[in-house]
């Protein structure tokens, strides 16, 4: 799932928003970009996205049910640089792997 957070978000607000999935069982990653701030929540649980749309600090709500949403080219436009350091990088380019 994506949670696109609103721009002036307080601190304590994202905090309820992360300890509210968590009680649900979903990790959460933050991504900030250029335009907004989200948060990704991965996990298996089924549950309505209701018990968080209606949290603050909430712009929009989204379901994804792609595998690898941090790098998924519906999600980002650019690929994805991982950097393992002395000289290696690997580039995902949607769904294949470059070296």
């Amino acid at each position: 799932m994506i949670i696109q957070l609103q721009p002036a978000i307080s601190t304590s607000e994202k905090e309820a928003i992360v300890t509210k999935m968590k009680s649900l069982e979903y990790k959460t990653t933050e991504v900030k970009t250029h335009k907004n701030n989200y948060l990704v929540g991965i996990g298996k649980k089924e549950f309505d996205i209701r018990q968080l749309g209606h949290m603050k600090g909430i712009a929009d709500i989204h379901r994804v049910s792609d595998d690898y949403k941090l790098v998924s080219r519906k999600w980002k436009v650019g690929r994805t640089h991982v950097d393992l350091g002395d000289g290696v990088v690997i580039v995902y380019h949607g769904g294949t792997l470059l070296y």
